[in-house]
């Protein structure tokens, strides 16, 4: 089912907008985001099995939320790209190419719902991108709200563009050193993606498979559009 309606109508800022982008909120210290998490889930480097099942249910490894650059390389360029160029990650391979500093990242949120957002690139003071983790349907895929805002470069303006990542964590295996498939893997995966266009106040409401993303534009003329999709 799919239905799609657009109003039009005077609405109060809902966010403090500050050089294109939401103004910056203190960051959650960890144990805050971890206080409903089983200790298991907390520590670093568990048994492969219990890996697996804290960031298929928590989205955490090894005691920590996904590397958000991670998530940035799974993400395709807004308004830009229909795919991203990169649609699987081995997570217990994040090492080197996704390294940054610890007083960088800002973590928000508290339980299963949390946002984990970085300067990006990561030497940019004015450019930032995070990910929001927004709930996991039935099938277990996860549905991110994933923003890049700040200053655009090319035009010289600022932005805050969004838009919903559909992803999914499985079990993999790839070759050892004997080049027998006996290495394990967890790989996220991203499945798809919707658009939610520049500086829109978004909500998406998960019902089993199925998802109600509401938008509202909070610049002029303030449009509000409402759309079911279910996730097969």
């Amino acid at each position: 089912m799919k239905s799609l309606f657009y109003k039009f109508l005077s609405i109060p800022f809902l966010l403090s907008i500050s050089c294109g982008h939401a103004e910056e909120l203190p960051p959650t210290d960890l144990s805050v985001i971890l206080k409903n998490v089983p200790a298991k889930c907390q520590t670093s480097n568990p048994d492969f099995k219990t890996q697996l099942y804290c960031v298929q249910t928590y989205f955490l490894i090894n005691g920590n939320p996904i590397n958000p650059l991670i998530i940035k390389d799974l993400t395709p360029q807004a308004e830009v790209d229909d795919q991203p160029p990169v649609v699987s990650i081995d997570l217990l391979a994040d090492a080197g190419r996704y390294s940054y500093k610890k007083e960088d990242l800002k973590i928000e949120g508290n339980g299963a719902h949390f946002s984990a957002e970085i300067p990006w690139p990561l030497e940019s003071p004015y450019q930032r991108f995070s990910y929001e983790v927004l709930g996991k349907t039935t099938k277990g895929i996860f549905v991110l709200r994933v923003t890049e805002a700040g200053i655009i470069e090319a035009g010289g303006g600022s932005g805050q563009f969004s838009q919903l990542l559909f992803v999914r964590i499985r079990e993999d295996k790839g070759y050892d050193d004997t080049f027998s498939l006996n290495r394990k893997r967890i790989l996220i995966e991203v499945l798809g993606t919707y658009p939610l266009g520049d500086r829109i106040i978004s909500t998406a409401t998960i019902d089993g498979n199925s998802l109600l993303i509401q938008k509202t534009e909070w610049l002029p003329p303030h449009g509000e559009s409402e759309e079911e999709i279910t996730l097969e």
